[in-house]
């Protein structure tokens, strides 16, 4: 609100950094669009198999420590799967802002206000349907969706690996989560307690559980996938579902179109 009200008062007073703001902005606007053609043209003649996953740059897990640690995971194969939201926000950087910047200098500053508007308008619309690409690799709720059916309240569900690489998987399912080889960072240290629960499974006590007569899920994230299956049984191990890297094992025979490990 302070931001708009002190634009409006810059143009009531015909404020000359405004123009060089508009100006500067139809130059980034330029870049921006530039940058996504030629990530377009790089990734023309690239087949997408399955989601976008596929085509990141996998990195350790301590690497996404910061919230925006996954804008590093893309590579230019990746804009494949982002055709339309990158050619929708190429042309609204390109056009829109542009077509503001001429409207400033022909002293109009309400069109080219509302032109900026638009063009952001039509970003955020590209931006919400770049999300929804990433979805599967991002979040966790497509791969619970697949499996949850299956799901029996007497089911053990485990994660392997710290919690934070899974944390989603226990908000929906709803379900308290084991934790196979997790005691790590945040939770290791109350994990000791003489009261926690005994949540963190170590190798003999996951094993003991996945070969006794409860039905057993096994969450592995993308980055603990390799580490998770050098420790798996190569028998009694059972693929239910994939999404965006991520995997579910289960130890029982599943419906007929899964997999065996």
């Amino acid at each position: 609100m302070l931001l708009g009200i002190g634009l409006a008062k810059a143009e009531e007073q015909n404020k000359r950094w405004v123009r060089v703001l508009q100006t500067a902005l139809a130059v980034l606007g330029a870049l921006i669009a530039g940058v996504l053609a030629v990530m377009l043209w790089i990734s023309a003649k690239v087949h997408v198999h399955g989601d976008i996953s596929s085509l990141l740059e996998e990195r350790e897990i301590d690497a996404y420590r910061v919230s925006m640690a996954h804008f590093l995971d893309l590579t230019p194969l990746a804009f494949a799967a982002l055709r339309p939201p990158s050619a929708l926000a190429a042309v609204a950087f390109l056009f829109g802002f542009s077509t503001s910047w001429w409207l400033r200098r022909k002293d109009r500053p309400l069109a080219a206000t509302i032109c900026t508007a638009i063009a952001m308008a039509v970003f955020l619309f590209a931006a919400n349907i770049a999300l929804g690409v990433f979805s599967p690799y991002l979040s966790s709720r497509p791969l619970v969706k697949m499996v949850q059916p299956q799901i029996r309240p007497d089911d053990a569900m485990v994660l392997y690996g710290e919690f934070d690489g899974g944390s989603s998987v226990a908000f929906y399912t709803n379900r308290q989560l084991l934790l196979w080889n997790g005691r790590h960072n945040n939770l290791e240290p109350g994990s000791y307690y003489p009261d926690a629960p005994h949540i963190f499974l170590t190798d003999p006590e996951f094993l003991q559980l996945w070969q006794g007569a409860q039905r057993v899920y096994l969450f592995v994230p993308l980055e603990q996938k390799e580490d998770a299956a050098k420790r798996l049984p190569a028998t009694g191990t059972y693929l239910v579902a994939s999404s965006g890297g991520k995997s579910v094992y289960v130890n029982r025979p599943p419906a007929a179109n899964s997999a065996s490990f």
